[in-house]
């Protein structure tokens, strides 16, 4: 066949497939033929369809957690209704990893560290895994994370442990498109971070820092690292809250700040990531969390174990909060800080409970290039 030939047919099954219908319709549609096979399989068929879906008003949470025989993934629509019927990845398996780290999610591909000296990306939608081997030496890390590098189309691990010097880390970073772990020189400086997940926003991972500034006295930052320079940044959180504990989340392109205060949950916007001014008060729900005993020196890391327990995953159009609670994924009215409706509860032998948001693509794990 001519290369004209083969031209023509392309552009004939590209308008046969508009890039603009959701993931599992098209991976249905490669068992059609050959060359629909070919055509969705095509890089630029990929990038398409991930550039038109990107800012999708419906987004979806994914929950999941280990089991003996491997990862089971639950995805649910973010709906304002009741009864929500969730599309279960029963049969998604991470197989060979003995037990499993969740390091982030970009582009509908899931990173995870495994016991077994390996790094795993993988695509629940097309059930597409890769691996490549963990940091040499590198057992304990405390800020982690995975992200993109847009400006120059590169997935990367990012690992950070604390050195001698208190607050002072040490940082490796993974590049899928050198193939290889380069130590970042100055590393990065943070206070106590938890959750120890790196929030991905704009081409950077975002953690939550807490530093004692006085006695019984804490403030909070934002730690960001640009995935393109490998440099960290401090930007503050909202104002009023710099004093408590806060933990972070992306939705819809937006960095949100959850605020966890004695007796309540504040939830702020940032407008436009990286101004400081942008913060936006969204909604605040009391009586969420267990009543704390009265201020001491060891009220901070009793507000660090409840952020483990709670923590915001996404805002609905209504304002609506979706929250992990302990081991629940919960749905919250801000008007009455109460919950809505129950979507999601960890099942009896699962291990490690997560709650992502989480976008369904054709994106494969990425390839190392070298």
């Amino acid at each position: 066949m001519s290369m004209l030939s083969l031209a023509s047919n392309r552009r004939k099954v590209s308008s046969d497939i508009p890039p603009r219908l959701p993931a599992k319709p098209l991976m249905r549609f490669q068992c059609v033929s050959k060359a629909w096979l070919a055509m969705i399989s095509l890089p630029e068929f990929v990038k398409s369809h991930l550039d038109l879906h990107k800012n999708d008003e419906e987004d979806k949470v994914a929950t999941f957690a280990t089991t003996d025989d491997g990862l089971h993934l639950s995805l649910f629509s973010i709906l304002d209704e009741e009864n929500q019927d969730p599309t279960n990845y029963s049969s998604l398996k991470v197989p060979e990893v003995a037990a499993i780290r969740y390091l982030g999610t970009h582009n509908g591909l899931l990173c995870f560290r495994g016991m077994d000296q390996k790094v795993v990306v993988c695509n629940p939608c097309t059930g597409k895994i890769k691996k490549i081997d963990d940091a040499p030496g590198w057992p304990s890390v405390g800020m982690y994370g995975f992200g993109y590098d847009q400006q120059n189309c590169d997935y990367k691990v990012v690992y950070a442990c604390r050195t001698q010097t208190f607050n002072d880390y040490d940082v490796l970073v993974y590049s899928f498109r050198s193939g290889s772990w380069e130590n970042i020189p100055n590393g990065l400086r943070a206070g106590i971070v938890y959750p120890n997940i790196g929030v991905h926003i704009n081409g950077t991972l975002n953690w939550s820092s807490s530093t004692m500034v006085a006695r019984d006295s804490w403030e909070s930052k934002i730690v960001s690292f640009n995935l393109t320079t490998n440099s960290a940044a401090i930007l503050s959180g909202p104002k009023p809250e710099r004093s408590g504990n806060i933990s972070l989340c992306e939705s819809r392109g937006f960095l949100l700040a959850s605020s966890f205060q004695r007796d309540k949950v504040s939830v702020w916007k940032m407008r436009e990531f990286g101004v400081e001014n942008s913060w936006t008060k969204l909604a605040c729900i009391q009586q969420l969390l267990p009543k704390p005993p009265r201020k001491t020196a060891t009220l901070t890391p009793i507000v660090v174990v409840i952020c483990n327990r709670v923590s915001l995953m996404y805002v609905m159009n209504n304002t609506n909060l979706v929250m992990k609670v302990g081991e629940q994924l919960r749905v919250y009215t801000p008007e009455d800080g109460k919950s809505k409706w129950k979507i999601e509860e960890c099942r009896p032998g699962n291990r490690g409970f997560k709650a992502i948001l989480f976008r369904e693509t054709l994106a494969p794990p990425p390839c190392i290039f070298r």
